[in-house]
């Protein structure tokens, strides 16, 4: 579902702690949902990696913060974003990779060793 407006808030204002929680692509209730932080942006459309139709991704914050359900997608995929830069002289799209699009590398067993300082 779409971010709840504190949720918004925190995340613009640098108050999140943990960005790949809300960022990227997430399964939630019935359907996916994409999210970029891409600040100085002024759109962004997904592009599928296999060929599948690109999606508008709506802006949600004018700091950079973009949304969209992807309704029709039933598990995970590869995708790269085509962005509109606000200060750039050609208003021709650029591919770029979304970072949070990658999941934690780290298992949660590798995690807690690290907590735990070892």
């Amino acid at each position: 579902m779409s971010l709840a407006t504190s949720t918004v808030h925190a995340l613009v204002t640098g108050e999140v702690h943990d960005p790949f929680s809300i960022l990227g692509l997430h399964a939630e209730n019935d359907h996916w949902w994409v999210r970029a932080w891409l600040p100085g942006a002024v759109t962004c459309t997904l592009v599928p990696r296999d060929g599948g139709a690109p999606t508008v991704l709506k802006l949600r914050h004018e700091r950079g913060l973009f949304e969209a359900p992807l309704p029709t997608r039933k598990e995970r995929f590869a995708y790269d974003l085509d962005v509109v830069w606000r200060d750039r002289a050609s208003t021709a799209p650029e591919r770029v990779t979304d970072i949070y699009a990658y999941w934690t590398q780290l298992s949660t067993f590798d995690l807690d060793l690290f907590r735990a300082g070892r």
